[in-house]
């Protein structure tokens, strides 16, 4: 019996625990990360992944300062000299990779950076600076001239759309912006599906230009009702415009009385 339990124990003492089986791996795994040859491949491999387009500029200065680092160590652990020579055999290699390696990452990143800014998509911005009305008299049609400018990065291709409409000018200021909306709503129902036949005007970056917008024809009447105040003139409209980044639009509401100037409604002055 006291042989059957020495053997028992025996048996039990050869089997090695789950530590020292994780330290075996780690000192294997180690042992591998020290072969210069292994070393020599990650730096590589560090420095060939730069060249993927997906990798950002930062990345690709992490990756290189790791290649460089790999590199150094490839140089110690290859080299078997004495240990002055060694640091010395060292250092001489890292300056060299270094010299190699932060040029290199200069271009890579600025070129990243250079392609990463060309695929940026430029847009325009269409800003209406001034409104022009022509003076109201019988007999004639009420004009106004809207002013705008581009202030984006791109040229566009703009289009009109717009109504005039004569309509009784409310007291009330939650009324007007009923008006308003009413108004702006009939001119949006209005616009054709097929904008073919509406002018289309290009506009170069910081150019300025103005169209031209024909408001009712007025009889002796109207123009009565428009010096009591009774009346007003109301035009609405949007102005449609396309580039390379898509379709924008820049909105106008204003009206006039009488004399030739124009008042910004509350709704409908926007830009986006």
């Amino acid at each position: 019996m006291g042989r059957q339990k020495d053997g028992m124990r025996k048996r039990r003492t050869a089997v090695p625990t789950m530590p020292g089986n994780s330290r075996i791996s780690w000192k294997s795994f180690s042992k591998i990360l020290e072969n210069p040859k292994v070393q020599g491949f990650l730096a590589l491999l560090a420095f060939a992944v730069n060249f993927s387009p997906k990798i950002s500029a930062m990345a690709s200065r992490i990756l290189l300062a790791l290649a460089w680092v790999l590199g150094t160590l490839t140089a110690w652990s290859h080299y078997q000299g004495t240990r002055g020579r060694r640091f010395l055999v060292t250092g001489i290699c890292g300056a060299l990779l270094a010299a190699v390696l932060v040029p290199f990452s200069f271009w890579l990143t600025h070129s990243k950076r250079v392609g990463e800014e060309q695929k940026k998509v430029l847009r325009s911005h269409l800003h209406i600076r001034s409104f022009q009305p022509s003076p109201v008299a019988a007999g004639k049609t009420v004009m106004l001239n809207v002013y705008y400018r581009n202030d984006g990065e791109a040229p566009a291709e703009v289009q009109t759309f717009y109504n005039g409409f004569l309509a009784e000018f409310p007291r009330y200021l939650l009324a007007q912006g009923e008006l308003e909306d009413q108004l702006f709503e009939i001119m949006r129902n209005r616009i054709p599906l097929d904008d073919s036949a509406i002018p289309r005007t290009m506009i170069p970056v910081g150019a300025e230009r103005w169209t031209t917008c024909f408001g009712p024809h007025l009889s002796p009447q109207q123009v009565r009702g428009l010096k009591e105040g009774k009346t007003a003139i109301y035009f609405v409209g949007v102005m449609r415009y396309r580039d390379s980044a898509g379709t924008h639009e820049t909105s106008f509401c204003v009206l006039t009385h009488s004399d030739p100037v124009v008042f910004t409604c509350q709704r409908h002055n926007e830009e986006p």
